[in-house]
């Protein structure tokens, strides 16, 4: 297998641009996913075929740096014939870390939230978009499915699981004159406040300024800018793909990590629109640097300890990778604001 990042940037004509940090993360990544399903291969042999193992976060972005930790979900996507399929697959799910540890640094444990490092259906994630019943945990993984999440046991199972959620955006609401699907946009602008809100909510005030906080502002608003620009450069494309179309072209564009789908869309926005090609390759620079910063423990550790002080911003290394933030938005307002998705932008993200 290649590296899907060398082969996006030489789509886009942009192989000099250097991205040595983002370059190993992939192939980091692309070696413990190696390791993850040999080890789910040999340890789940006569388990449910109908049950998958899947990862979430910076290892499915392709993004995985020495201090990542690994998120995890086993989905179920039909009633087993043995709940000791899913035990056992939920203990090989749990044991990944010590097989994926060798490719350097220590892979940390799932978060304590409960979103992760569980047993779902694969009827709830598809079933119940919006309203009482879409809790946050639901919606998380929802929005995850869809972002950032890799397969490890039967990608068929999980190509299909990500077609049929397409599928149901669409469904309930086609595309409108613009072409854009706007019940799925939604859902991931809901996500992404969502994210936002709870940051706040964990934060108190005197503690905003932390490592979450740099991630936030450039890790997630990244992932969250490449999960946008597919869906608007998909309607201003021509011929627009009709809605059959439309849930594989999706499902194209969403399998791809996503800085390639990022990349991906930057360069057919940057043959529409000259303007955007600058501030495209910043991003793609900015993600470049933090990853590097992101893979450095001496780094994470002085920023945690700058976080306990009564104004982390004054330290150096914080206010630069906060500038890096800060800079990411600047790049992104020149992307979103220019022609030709500006119109998109005001009458799809705005009001």
């Amino acid at each position: 297998m290649g590296n899907g990042l060398s082969d996006a940037l030489a789509r886009a004509g942009w192989e000099a641009l250097e991205l040595p940090n983002l370059e190993r993360s992939f192939t980091r990544s692309q070696s413990c996913i190696a390791k993850a399903r040999d080890h789910l291969a040999s340890e789940l042999v006569d388990a449910d075929p109908r049950i998958d193992v899947v990862v979430f976060g910076s290892l499915a972005r392709y993004e995985m740096t020495e201090a990542s930790d690994l998120d995890w979900l086993v989905v179920v996507h039909a009633l087993p014939d043995k709940r000791t399929s899913v035990e056992a697959a939920l203990a090989a799910a749990d044991s990944l870390r010590g097989v994926m540890s060798g490719d350097g640094g220590e892979i940390r444990e799932h978060g304590s939230s409960g979103v992760f490092g569980q047993m779902v259906s694969a009827v709830e994630l598809v079933e119940v978009i919006g309203l009482q019943a879409d809790t946050n945990h639901s919606h998380t993984r929802r929005i995850l499915l869809i972002e950032e999440s890799v397969s490890l046991r039967d990608e068929v199972l999980h190509r299909n699981l990500l077609t049929t959620t397409f599928q149901r955006y669409l469904d309930a609401h086609p595309p409108t004159s613009t072409g854009v699907p706007r019940f799925l946009l939604n859902d991931l602008l809901r996500y992404w406040r969502t994210v936002t809100v709870d940051y706040q909510a964990k934060s108190p005030a005197q503690s905003m300024y932390s490592l979450r906080y740099l991630k936030l502002i450039v890790s997630r608003k990244l992932t969250f800018a490449a999960s946008l620009l597919p869906l608007l450069v998909l309607a201003l494309q021509e011929p627009r793909p009709d809605v059959e179309e439309l849930a594989e072209k999706l499902y194209e564009s969403f399998r791809q990590p996503a800085l390639v789908r990022l990349v991906d869309s930057l360069a057919i926005l940057s043959k529409m629109c000259a303007e955007v090609a600058d501030p495209a390759q910043q991003v793609l620079r900015i993600a470049e640097e933090f990853n590097g910063l992101l893979g450095d423990a001496d780094w994470r550790a002085r920023i945690n300890e700058a976080s306990r002080r009564p104004n982390p911003k004054d330290q150096n290394e914080f206010s630069a990778a906060r500038a890096l933030g800060r800079l990411l938005q600047d790049s992104l307002e020149r992307i979103f604001f220019a022609e030709p998705l500006l119109p998109l932008t005001r009458s799809l993200l705005l009001f």
